[in-house]
């Protein structure tokens, strides 16, 4: 389908949106991470003739943000999470499912990169949308929740670990002070006379 639409349309006309999408998606689901990047960055300059802010453009950024993921460039994937959320954001509807679930998928890669309280805040985001979408006692709603649990706790054990009393530094003054310091006199020493 690809070849036939290159042939009657161009390598770049708009139409080949949908049939790069599903190659894609197939690349992806045989771990064939690098031709579905490939792929997608084709997507994506095909769709941003549509404008930078369309709809589409979202859907191939989030498409290769999974990919860059998968390859360990989290920090690209990051980003392209970002400007997937702004789009979705602004051209769907506020609580728009896609949109609940890249901001779902910017907190894992904030997590990824140690970006915890970020993580938490853009999941605590999508908690009432999916609340209301799919229920409370959803077993996804579930999961979020436990989620946000699990890094709130992660959180406060990274803020007690580096709020400790006593420093390595302090720990080594002590020791060396208490090596140049006299002895303290024994009770038995106290009482006692020296011995001539």
């Amino acid at each position: 389908a690809l070849e036939i639409g290159e042939r009657c349309f161009g390598p770049d006309h708009p139409s080949l949106g949908a049939v790069l999408n599903e190659l894609s998606r197939l690349h992806i689901r045989q771990s064939q991470h690098a031709r579905a990047e490939s792929v997608l960055e084709r997507l994506l300059r095909i769709t941003q003739t549509k404008g930078a802010e369309h709809a589409d453009v979202a859907t191939a950024l989030t498409g290769l943000a999974l990919v860059k993921r998968a390859l360990g460039d989290d920090v690209t994937a990051e980003q392209h999470f970002r400007d997937a959320l702004r789009i979705r954001e602004r051209a769907l509807a506020p609580k728009h499912m896609a949109t609940v679930v890249t901001m779902e998928q910017l907190a894992e890669t904030c997590v990824a990169r140690d970006k915890l309280y970020e993580a938490v805040a853009l999941f605590e985001r999508a908690l009432p949308m999916r609340e209301a979408a799919m229920g409370a006692d959803h077993a996804t709603v579930r999961a979020l929740r436990s989620r946000i649990a699990e890094l709130d706790l992660r959180l406060t054990e990274s803020t007690l670990m580096s709020t400790e009393p006593r420093s390595a530094g302090a720990t080594q003054l002590d020791a060396s002070w208490d090596a140049a310091a006299p002895a303290a006199p024994t009770r038995a020493g106290c009482c006692s006379s020296p011995a001539r």
